[in-house]
């Protein structure tokens, strides 16, 4: 294949992966929650020219500490432009990536098929495709991720320090981008370290994480020490991880008579993976057993490494890469202790890259070996059981969604706050509709874009009511309950008598007298 239409190919290989990506969004506009939070701070930064302290819409007015390269890079949009295509922002992003993995695969296996072959295993990949169904800063810190770990590891490989200062400007944006990722940042320097016998990597990630807090005039410090808070809020409240914001855990549910009716299919995939934890990881990313085996493989001598072309320094830190995070995400979701630190899955936004690389790599090897139809038999039972796990969830996940999609009767709830002639102090049960009112309605909510918030206030009502839901009315002043009733029934609330009742339906809205 030429030049040119290997690039060509490439290329429609990203824009199908971009249609694959957003065919649910094109009936659901209007799907996601922190996608309301991060327009309502671009739109701060588009008129103020300045990052957000915090929001007068929100009820908590401790600083703000989230990473703020995303909503940067939209302030530079219209607001009119992000709010109607918020839906496709994440995809494009994620076109981008696939096209550097391809162009990353070509160059690594000296074959345009092992650019495509890494290229399709990764815009399967279920977490690929459920990430870049909203907004989320998931999509472009996986992007940055993957730029800075691959500049880097060629730096350690081939010692070019052009490399490695476009892998340290990588860097930089990607602690301004995203916490998680800054974990995954963190995990596989601790591997390299090891791996390496040498404190490079770890002088690497200093130099970034510093490079970042003076970029940002000590912004990132801040989000450095929320993130820290974050983490111990998680710790003390993780064994409500996946409870029911009212009703609780559901095996408390069921020993109490209760019948879980809520028909969040996010809570129950949620409590299904508790139960099977590593089948969470594998789900998410299948290929990402493919260089767990390599590594196994070849360190007991069963897999000739070097023969199949994964023994040069390149293909080994890609190795360590993609393993060094499937290996933590596992332990996370395996062991209680450690849950705290995120969802093991998640490590693969940043592990899908390497892990598509490796299997691309040894995919060529087999079929140059005469191994033909069966490793193609091998690949087309990977992508088609990713493929059928995506489009499963993204049907029932965002096509169907109710819960986290403004659809008709919310709009209207939203139109009907606006007409109140009081301030309007709003609650919500559950908890994530507070960011599509905030941002579409006038009011103000019980919510916060501060760590150090979650830690001060959210202990008495989230991820569970801790105290009568009354006594939280009260103690912050809330004028009005907005309620999904397909989460909660109105009577399980045991809210004192009184209250208006604005509107019913799927959406209780009251006013709190």
């Amino acid at each position: 294949m030429s030049l040119f239409w290997g690039c060509m190919t490439g290329l429609l290989v990203s824009i199908g992966s971009f249609f694959l990506q957003v065919w649910p969004r094109m009936r659901n506009r209007y799907f996601g929650v922190d996608t309301w939070r991060h327009l309502l701070m671009a739109d701060h930064i588009r008129i103020h020219k300045e990052l957000p302290k915090t929001s007068e819409k929100y009820i908590f007015s401790e600083p703000s500490d989230y990473p703020p390269l995303l909503r940067i890079v939209i302030s530079f949009l219209p607001k009119e432009i992000a709010d109607r295509y918020q839906w496709i922002i994440s995809p494009v992003f994620d076109m981008l990536h696939s096209l550097t993995l391809f162009f990353s695969g070509w160059l690594l296996t000296s074959n345009v098929y092992g650019g495509l072959i890494a290229q399709v295993t990764y815009i399967l990949s279920p977490l690929v495709i459920i990430e870049n169904s909203n907004l989320t800063t998931r999509s472009f810190a996986s992007f940055l991720s993957s730029l800075t770990f691959f500049l880097f590891v060629l730096f350690l490989a081939h010692g070019s320090y052009w490399v490695l200062s476009l892998g340290f400007l990588f860097g930089i944006l990607l602690i301004t981008a995203h916490r998680f990722s800054l974990q995954a940042f963190v995990f596989y320097t601790a591997g390299l370290i090891i791996y390496e016998n040498s404190f490079y990597p770890l002088l690497f990630l200093l130099a970034c994480l510093g490079g970042a807090i003076l970029v940002t005039r000590g912004y990132s410090w801040r989000v450095l020490t929320g993130h820290m808070q974050m983490l111990e809020y998680w710790r003390r409240n993780i064994h409500n991880r996946y409870a029911h914001q009212v009703r609780g855990l559901s095996k408390k549910s069921s020993e109490n008579g209760e019948k879980d009716t809520s028909g969040d299919i996010v809570f129950k995939i949620y409590s299904y993976i508790q139960k099977l934890p590593l089948i969470a990881i594998l789900a998410s990313n299948p290929s990402c057993v493919i260089p767990l085996l390599v590594a196994i493989l070849g360190l007991s001598g069963v897999l000739p490494v070097s023969e199949v072309g994964l023994g040069t320094p390149v293909w080994q830190l890609l190795i360590l890469w993609s393993t060094c995070l499937t290996i933590v995400g596992m332990a996370i979701r395996q062991i209680r202790f450690f849950e705290f630190i995120g969802e093991g899955e998640r490590y693969q936004d940043s592990g899908v890259f390497p892990s598509s690389l490796v299997t691309a790599q040894l995919a060529l090897y087999l079929i140059n070996k005469g191994y033909t139809a069966e490793t193609l038999t091998c690949l087309m039972t990977l992508w088609s059981i990713s493929l059928g796990m995506s489009l499963y969830l993204q049907w029932k996940v965002v096509y169907k969604d109710n819960d986290r999609s403004i659809r008709d009767e919310l709009w209207d709830v939203f139109r009907l706050i606006d007409e109140q002639p009081e301030e309007v102090r709003l609650m919500s049960v559950p908890l994530l509709l507070a960011d599509s009112a905030m941002y579409f309605s006038k009011a103000k909510v019980l919510s916060t874009d501060s760590s150090i918030a979650h830690l001060k206030h959210y202990d008495d009502f989230f991820p569970v009511l801790k105290k009568p839901i009354n006594q939280i009315l009260k103690q912050y002043s809330i004028t009005h309950l907005l309620v999904n009733s397909g989460y909660v029934e109105l009577k399980e609330l045991n809210l004192n008598p009184g209250y208006q009742t604005l509107h019913s339906g799927k959406f209780y809205l009251l006013r709190i007298i």
